[in-house]
C-alpha cells in the first residue's frame, strides 16, 4: 500500500518533468487555458521550486 502510494504522489510526477500551476489569486490548480487570463498571477511548481509567473496573452 505505501508503495502504491508512493508511486501516485504528485512530487514524483513532478520530478518526472511535469509541472504544476496555480493562480495565486486562489490557489487553484490550472489545468486548462481558459482558466488564466493576461495579468493573472500563477506560480509553477517544478522538482526543486516554484517560478512565479504573469499572465501576457492566452
Amino acid at each position: 500500500m505505501a508503495l502504491r502510494l508512493h508511486t501516485l504522489s504528485p512530487l514524483i510526477t513532478i520530478a518526472r518533468g511535469y509541472a504544476v500551476v496555480r493562480r495565486d489569486n486562489d490557489a487553484v490548480i490550472v489545468t486548462r487555458v481558459h482558466q488564466a487570463h493576461p495579468g493573472d498571477a500563477l506560480t509553477i511548481q517544478v522538482t526543486d521550486g516554484s517560478i512565479p509567473v504573469e499572465v501576457r496573452t492566452n
